[in-house]
């Protein structure tokens, strides 16, 4: 019997977005071996999603990433934040083989919660090795997954783009023949006001890339090729002396200054003849955060106290651990420190950062009570919030996490880690590294 012609070929629908979407766009233009910050876009479609998790994956032999984290706020200088600024942001950097895994959680942790703004989340960049199109799509093994202000799973959705990368000349573009990149720059320098250090100022050049200024005001933009950069600074309320820079590279460019100065609003009825200028003012607020010295902290005698390590160190020689590290010590626990501050009622920002470090070797958090969490407390060690869990958690590699605690000003508290054992099956650990406090008036 004769087959039937095949019929005409089905084209899949396109997705309608109903539901939270993170998207990559598709053919993103790029040049080789010119660093691309390829947005990551989010688009909330009328939910309220508190926390988001979700991968890229890529192929290293045609695209690089540079984990470097030269400002060490945890967080890889590849890493743009854009509406995830401001929220608990989670990075893993991982490779196998050929391919490399950007793993992504953005989440508020601190109640009352409040959603994640649609627009672009994030930006990562990248350094295209070969022309073409280059496929940077979700990973299908660790999907999108997104979860509303209860902490309820909502379906969502992983739009996967690309790069068209073109060569960056007019010839033809010919194979490497060193595995080599052509040489690249960097723009430095530091923002004050009134002499002191002004933080979270955005630096931007006009090929789109940006960075902030860090606590202390310094900024550093890198990876940049040679040509001529036009470098303009911003921040809300704000001018700037000089208002940008024009920078030509080669050589790299150090000491690239700028002065905020606070835009007083006019005035409806007749000011002082000579107005005083405010002053901002940023200190940290807690005392050995990178744990070298045995100072700051206080750690209860319980039946299995927390103590330093010298490994795992995230920063420097040593870290501090809760929880138990011998299998033969297995008992019922509760390993814990905490650090006792005020956050005054006049505090404009106030930002905690730490890194942590957990393992356990029990199964899963439905068969065992051993728990991590991170929590602020008040005096009496009552829970004012659960920063982190409680939960149960085997990562073995260091997390960041940055919370914002202006919802606690006018309170005395205390930032408590603890690591509780039930004694029974296998033990649980969490190390705690590189914790800031800092508030800025």
């Amino acid at each position: 019997m004769q087959a039937s012609p095949p019929g005409p070929e089905i084209q899949p629908k396109a997705v309608t977005e109903i539901y939270p979407t993170v998207t990559i766009p598709q053919n993103y233009p790029a040049g080789l071996y010119r660093e691309v910050s390829l947005p990551v876009n989010y688009a909330s479609n009328s939910f309220s999603i508190r926390s988001m998790t979700f991968s890229l994956v890529f192929d290293t032999n045609r695209l690089t990433f540079i984990s470097n984290d030269n400002n060490q706020d945890g967080l890889p200088d590849s890493v743009l934040l854009g509406t995830a600024a401001g929220f608990a942001v989670q990075f893993r950097y991982e490779t196998q083989g050929s391919t490399g895994l950007l793993y992504f959680g953005v989440s508020d942790l601190i109640s009352p919660f409040k959603p994640i703004p649609s627009g672009v989340l994030l930006s990562v960049k990248l350094i295209p090795r070969s022309t073409g199109s280059i496929p940077v799509p979700f990973s299908t093994n660790d999907q999108p997954a997104f979860y509303d202000l209860q902490g309820q799973p909502i379906p969502g959705q992983g739009v996967s783009g690309s790069l068209l990368v073109t060569a960056t000349s007019g010839k033809a573009y010919l194979p490497v023949i060193f595995n080599k990149y052509p040489p690249t720059y960097a723009i430095r320098g530091r923002v004050t006001e009134n002499g002191q250090a002004k933080d979270s100022v955005l630096l931007q050049i006009q090929t789109g890339q940006l960075a902030w200024s860090d606590a202390y005001g310094y900024f550093l933009l890198q990876n940049l090729s040679p040509g001529v950069y036009s470098l303009l600074p911003s921040a809300a309320g704000y001018t700037f002396s000089p208002p940008s820079r024009i920078i030509s590279l080669p050589p790299e460019s150090n000491n690239q200054d700028f002065f905020a100065l606070k835009i007083v609003p006019t005035a409806t009825s007749p000011r002082p003849p000579t107005p005083t200028p405010s002053q901002e003012r940023c200190e940290e607020r807690i005392f050995n955060g990178g744990f070298e010295t045995n100072g700051g902290w206080v750690i209860p005698n319980t039946s299995y106290p927390a103590g330093f390590v010298a490994q795992p160190v995230f920063q420097g020689a040593r870290a501090m651990r809760t929880g138990i590290p011998n299998s033969w010590e297995n008992r019922i626990s509760s390993s814990w420190f905490y650090q006792e501050f005020v956050i005054p009622f006049n505090a404009r920002s106030v930002v905690l950062k730490l890194h942590i470090y957990n393992q356990t070797g029990e199964g899963s958090i439905s068969t065992s009570s051993d728990r991590q969490s991170v929590r602020l407390l008040n005096q009496s060690n009552q829970v004012i919030a659960n920063l982190i869990g409680p939960n149960l958690g085997n990562q073995r590699y260091w997390m960041f996490y940055q919370f914002d605690l202006r919802n606690f000003t006018g309170q005395a508290l205390r930032l408590a880690f603890e690591t509780y054992n039930d004694g029974i099956g296998s033990i649980t650990l969490m190390f705690v590294d590189n914790v800031s406090l800092m508030i800025c008036y």
